[in-house]
């Protein structure tokens, strides 16, 4: 519902996202690092990970989480990426 210009601002609360970090980054990427070879079969996984005040949990791994949709808004068109994007999407 707020199309597909960039958001410099939360739509609601208009807070800034500049200057905004993720807690427990590295933990995260670590943690997604090794969940990855689980899912080793499918081409891509969105990860739907909470952020805890003891660390990063994953809730679970999509494939299909909207590729072609990312492919869409963010205009990959016919770069490397959109067009793994789409393979993937196909398999």
């Amino acid at each position: 519902s707020f199309g597909t210009e960039p958001l410099h601002r939360h739509p609601d609360t208009g807070e800034p996202f500049a200057g905004r970090s993720i807690p427990f980054w590295p933990e995260l990427l670590s943690l997604v690092t090794r969940a990855a070879p689980v899912a080793a079969p499918l081409g891509s996984v969105g990860w739907d990970i909470a952020v805890t005040p003891d660390g990063p949990l994953v809730i679970e791994g999509n494939a299909n989480w909207g590729m072609s949709m990312t492919q869409l808004v963010q205009g990959l068109g016919d770069s490397r990426l959109g067009r793994l994007a789409l393979e993937m999407r196909d398999r």
